[in-house]
């Protein structure tokens, strides 16, 4: 009897951000599926149409995590993109009628900026727990800024020096300021 790989038989998929069109008709959502040789969930855009009973694949690149609908026939997604000297987040916008999706705008990110925290609807960065792990992760991964929420700061100020040298900590309360620090200034 020959041994079994369990990447040869299991395939996890599963459905995320399911959201309706404005007008109802669409249901767009992201199916993952883990891929278990790089320990990644790989997702991709899908829609289903109500009035024809049928569903369609958007996307292929395995890189699209959210969307958000533009009105009832088109959609916006970011895809990231590593170059060297720093990342991009290209917007795509895809319509529904069959139509390739095509690149809308580029957002270059710093490269050597991370940050950690949840943001509401509204623009507020809240809290977050674990902190040192984060920072110590960041250092490891060749971090030089860190966005950290700011009413994190108490629990920074806790940690040993160690931890922090070679760290900028930047302290955040909006998504404003977040933006200002991570984003590449235009020319």
């Amino acid at each position: 009897m020959e041994p079994v790989r369990i990447d040869s038989f299991c395939q996890f998929h599963f459905v995320s951000n399911p959201g309706f069109s404005p007008d109802g008709r669409y249901i767009a959502f992201v199916v993952r599926q883990a891929d278990l040789k790089s320990n990644s969930y790989p997702g991709n855009l899908y829609f289903y149409d109500t009035e024809k009973d049928s569903y369609s694949q958007l996307t292929t690149s395995g890189k699209v995590t959210s969307y958000i609908w533009l009105d009832e026939k088109n959609l916006l997604y970011p895809e990231g993109k590593t170059e060297e000297g720093g990342s991009k987040t290209i917007y795509h916008q895809i319509f529904m009628d069959g139509g390739e999706a095509f690149p809308l705008f580029e957002v270059p990110v710093k490269a050597d900026v991370a940050m950690t925290g949840e943001i509401t609807l509204r623009g507020r960065v809240l809290p977050i727990g674990g902190l040192k792990e984060k920072l110590l992760a960041a250092k490891k991964a060749g971090i030089h800024m860190v966005l950290v929420p700011e009413k994190n700061e108490p629990d920074v100020r806790e940690l040993d020096a160690e931890i922090t040298d070679g760290l900028q900590i930047e302290f955040v309360g909006s998504m404003e300021q977040v933006l200002k620090l991570a984003l590449v200034e235009k020319k």
